[in-house]
């Protein structure tokens, strides 16, 4: 499970942080919109229109998924996008049953809050209470700690979601890995301290994890389609993920307990359900159905800071809105699979949407911002281009080699619709793939320092790295991460050959430098991402930020435009014919570079 579009400066594997607001779609399948009885019908409809418009474009695009916003018990928006199973031609709509990922961690503090509330625990308890040989380092870890990811314990080394790991093997590892910090002294997002907790509510309960949240949260509220394996699910219904090389699968056929998922992901993720449950389950915490009120302040109280402007409470996320009240929000999900669930108590609204192709469509993670601003401030959806239809037979036409000087070319084919452009040198890389205006000096320099600061952690030296980063990160955390990055590779690819620095292009909100890692059967690729209003402020990595090509599509008008389903950024690109040989125009900013076919 990984975090919208984040830098990852080198460090443990995380889980979808908390983040902001709710949508993401595809092809378009049900819509319903407010009533007219609805306080604010007008507001919300328009609301609803523009957000029907927007996705139209999208969908083109490449969305698939579900969303569904609602406020005061009256749907909004309730709309399936795309495909939720391709190979059978089934749609994405409210109906459709998919994985939530992270969201899972507010059912587990639900439950302990439930539990606490019977006398059966307390937050304040430490795990000693209820385990046996904790070491000493780990012995005043608090219920509370773990619920707001201060209890310092990182995810478990060398263990995926789906290894057969049972409950007290799990915690015999968990509790000999060394900490991260000292407890209750730093946030650092942990999926097994909430799978800790889980094996908890099981000792206290004598239940499976799975068991007791269903018959004490889910189905007194009417959830009988959100669990592990429990529900009795139409599996037709289920949303199978899709991968950039293709079908991934859904987590249901991955590897399961008799009772649930393995302690990896138990308690922390992987809970299956759809929107009227989500729905019903945000209003019946509105309500005060599901918790006391003295416990709803603890579920949702601001406890620890997890950046400048979000506070993490009991498995939710905590932030304000404009106007001081609260937004409660949480996503999820394993880089396939990718959900989303805000409150908005002050408004009565709940909003939840769900997605099977965030590997494909990453910006499904960064939408957020820009839906929570057009509902709540009613500020216009961001420009994505409005894709058309034209005949293959136009777009082969324009296929060839363009190049900007001798050394510099771009190659352009057909492909998906549209354009793919694939430049070949670093002045061509950063004006195909540079969205403002391109400073080449500066593009060549932080590529150099990329290629200087690559050549050493490839042989041993991490300081410089180090140093880029401004030590924000150890030479020993860097190592760390490098080497378990490499050994994962190496799995994959044979041995590290070597690496080549493609180019630096300069995005709308970041300067990136791509990197091609080589190995004896294939590649990975890495961007490097630096503050764009900084010198040389290196801000992390990535594995999907950029690039080595762009996809472009056609657009009203006889142009194309390109567009990056990471950032949602776009720009346009026009070829002009009549001459001979044609040429390529490709806008940087105000700037416009021309490279010619060779014939």
């Amino acid at each position: 499970m990984t975090p919208c579009f984040r830098f990852s400066v080198p460090g443990p594997r995380k889980a979808f942080p908390p983040r902001w607001l709710l949508i993401f779609g595809g092809v378009l399948a049900v819509v319903a919109v407010a009533s007219a009885c609805c306080a604010g019908a007008s507001p919300d409809r328009a609301f609803a229109a523009d957000t029907h418009a927007y996705f139209a474009k999208l969908q083109k695009l490449g969305f698939a998924g579900v969303v569904v916003v609602d406020r005061a018990r009256s749907p909004i928006v309730a709309e399936g996008f795309g495909l939720a199973d391709r190979e059978r031609n089934v749609r994405w709509s409210p109906s459709t049953i998919s994985d939530i990922g992270s969201i899972t961690k507010q059912f587990t503090g639900a439950a302990i809050l439930l539990l606490q509330e019977q006398g059966k625990l307390a937050v304040t308890d430490s795990l000693p209470q209820y385990f046996e040989g904790v070491p000493q380092d780990k012995r005043s870890i608090t219920l509370h700690q773990l619920l707001t990811h201060t209890s310092g314990i990182s995810d478990l080394d060398n263990a995926g979601d789906y290894d057969a790991i049972e409950r007290d093997e799990f915690m015999r590892r968990i509790l000999a890995q060394p900490l991260s910090s000292p407890p209750g002294t730093q946030y650092e997002y942990s999926n097994a301290g909430y799978s800790i907790l889980g094996a908890i509510i099981e000792k206290v309960t004598g239940a499976s994890y799975e068991t007791f949240v269903r018959e004490r949260l889910f189905l007194p509220q009417g959830m009988k389609e959100t669990g592990y394996v429990l529900p009795k699910w139409d599996f037709k219904r289920v949303a199978k993920g899709y991968a950039h090389d293709g079908p991934w699968g859904t987590i249901l056929e991955k590897p399961f307990a008799a009772d649930g998922p393995y302690w990896v992901l138990r308690a922390n993720g992987g809970i299956h359900s759809t929107p009227p449950d989500m729905i019903r389950w945000g209003y019946a915490l509105l309500d005060g159905k599901v918790l006391s009120a003295a416990s709803m302040k603890s579920y949702w109280t601001p406890h620890v800071s997890e950046t400048g402007d979000s506070w993490y409470g009991y498995g939710w996320s905590i932030q304000k809105l404009s106007d001081g009240s609260p937004l409660i929000t949480h996503n999820g999900g394993n880089g396939i699979y990718f959900a989303d669930m805000a409150i908005i108590p002050g408004q009565h609204i709940v909003a939840f949407l769900q997605t099977n192709v965030a590997d494909t469509f990453p910006l499904a993670e960064g939408l957020l911002q820009s839906i929570e601003a057009r509902l709540i401030e009613g500020t216009p959806y961001p420009s994505v281009p409005e894709m058309i239809d034209v005949p293959e037979s136009r777009l082969s036409k324009l296929a060839g080699t363009y190049r900007f000087d001798a050394d510099n070319s771009v190659d352009v084919a057909s492909r998906d619709h549209g354009l793919q452009l694939t430049p070949h040198g670093g002045k061509a890389f950063a004006l195909v793939v540079s969205t403002r205006k391109v400073d080449p000096a500066r593009c060549d320099d932080l590529s150099a320092r990329i290629k200087t600061i690559a050549s050493a952690f490839t042989n041993g030296d991490y300081a410089p790295l180090a140093e880029a980063y401004e030590h924000r990160v150890t030479p020993e955390v860097i190592q760390k991460a490098w080497t378990e990055r490499v050994h994962e590779w190496e799995s994959a690819h044979g041995k590290l050959t070597g690496f080549d620095v493609i180019g630096t292009a300069m995005l709308r909100e970041r300067d990136m430098t791509l990197v091609r890692f080589n190995f004896e059967r294939g590649n990975e690729w890495r961007a490097y991402v630096w503050d764009k209003d900084a010198e040389h402020r290196l801000l992390g990595s990535s594995a999907r930020g950029l690039a080595p090509d762009v996809h472009c599509v056609p657009v009203p008008g006889g142009g194309f435009a390109s567009w990056d389903p990471l950032s949602g950024d776009s720009r346009p690109f026009a070829f002009e014919t009549a001459v001979k040989p044609a040429l390529l125009h490709v806008s940087a900013g105000d700037q416009v570079f021309d490279a010619r076919r060779t014939e």
